[in-house]
């Protein structure tokens, strides 16, 4: 099940700046995610009810909520911000990237 579940949940990744992403943290539901780990990791232990792997990102600080001040920051420039994401109702995950693709 986790191989079919990691190739859909490739195909659903999305990029975004921190606009659309800011419903969510006001809901407390965006969690960031280390670019050392994997969007489709998270996504898969999130929907697999994996909660040694989450414990383990949690206590390491690979996933995390968003502290005020990168929030202020993302808010003074939000079109600045680029985001890759996941959503996995009822969580949306994210990890900040540098800046957009290149076209």
């Amino acid at each position: 099940m986790s191989a079919d579940l990691a190739a859909k949940l490739r195909t659903e990744i999305s990029k975004v700046n921190w606009s659309p992403l800011y419903k969510h943290h006001e809901r407390e539901a965006l969690w960031l995610i280390n670019e050392n780990v994997s969007l489709v990791d998270v996504g898969v232990a999130l929907a697999e009810n994996d909660t040694k792997s989450i414990t383990e990102w949690l206590q390491s600080g690979l996933m995390r909520k968003p502290v005020d001040v990168e929030v202020s920051a993302w808010e003074a420039s939000p079109e600045s911000q680029h985001f890759e994401f996941l959503i996995l109702q009822p969580f949306v995950i994210a990890i900040e990237r540098d800046g957009p693709e290149p076209k």
